[in-house]
Order: structure tokens, then C-alpha cells, then sequence
């Protein structure tokens, strides 16, 4: 469960996150999967990036967390871009 306060504003829309997660296909290159989400949402929304980092939906440190990372960046009505194994 994130317990991250982000603006709904401030999250991915549904094109946002499809290009995002897209963006990662064949990137991942030797990182862990939480990781590599982590830097490439540094790369391409660098404030959505820290305002998560250092919270319980921050995957750098575990990919455990990826569901919660998910939740976290991607604005609700757009939950149903996220792939399967990455939802709650």
C-alpha cells in the first residue's frame, strides 16, 4: 500500500504511462527491475521521481514494491494501462 500524497495532477495520465512503461522494454540492462523504473523516472519526470523517492512506493531498494510504485506515479483512471504483474 503507498502511502505517498501525490497530486492527481502531478501523476501520469494514460499516454504518459504507456510511453513510460513502453520506454523500459529491453532498457533495463543489468538493474534490478525496481531500479531501472526508478531511473528512467528520474530520466523522463524527474519531479514525479522525487516525490516518491525515499517512500514506500520508492522500488529502488526492492523490487517488492513495484505494484506500489505503479499506484504512486499513474494518475487512478489510468490504473488500467499498468500491466497485470505490475498492479496490486
Amino acid at each position: 500500500m503507498s502511502n505517498t500524497a501525490i497530486k492527481p495532477s502531478a501523476k501520469l495520465n494514460a499516454e504518459q504511462a504507456l510511453s513510460f512503461i513502453a520506454s523500459m522494454r529491453g532498457n533495463i540492462k543489468g538493474q534490478r527491475l525496481g531500479q531501472a523504473l526508478f531511473n528512467k523516472l528520474c530520466e523522463t519526470h524527474n519531479e514525479l521521481a522525487e516525490s516518491i523517492r525515499t517512500t514506500p512506493a520508492d522500488p529502488f531498494y526492492s523490487d517488492k514494491v513495484v505494484p506500489d510504485f505503479f499506484e504512486a506515479i499513474v494518475a487512478p483512471e489510468a490504473h488500467s494501462v499498468i500491466p497485470k504483474a505490475f498492479r496490486k
